[in-house]
Parts: structure tokens; sequence; C-alpha cells
């Protein structure tokens, strides 16, 4: 589900962890909180696209995703 929408998990490497995107923002709202994500998603429909704000490797980074159903 992650590499559809162009986002990074957490992946396992040698024994050790590499922390996946971190959301920071959707559509220039701040997001701190699963809660607060969840609900800026739920204004928008299936097939609307959502830029969400990501902390990569320690660069914040725009990604656009397109809702699909689940």
């Amino acid at each position: 589900m992650c590499g559809q929408a162009g986002l990074q998990g957490t992946r396992q490497v040698w024994g050790g962890l590499i922390l996946g995107d971190i959301i920071l923002g959707g559509n220039g709202v701040r997001i701190t909180e699963y809660n607060q994500l969840r609900d800026e998603v739920e204004k928008y429909k299936v097939g609307d696209t959502v830029t969400l704000t990501l902390l990569r490797d320690n660069r914040q980074v725009d990604v656009d995703v397109v809702l699909e159903a689940m």
C-alpha cells in the first residue's frame, strides 16, 4: 500500500530499522497525530489527490497521493 502511494515504510536492514516517511501535513494542514490525518483525509473522496508533506531522510518533501477505496 505504501509503495502505491509513493510512501516509504519502515524497513529492517542488517538487524536494524530504517524509519520510513513521517507525515507532517496534508494539503497544507499540519498533522501532529493520527486523528488529525484521518480527519483531513475524510474531507476528500475516492479519486481526489491529496498532497502529503513528509519527513524523508531528514528532508521535507511533498508527495501527491490519489485516494483509493479500501
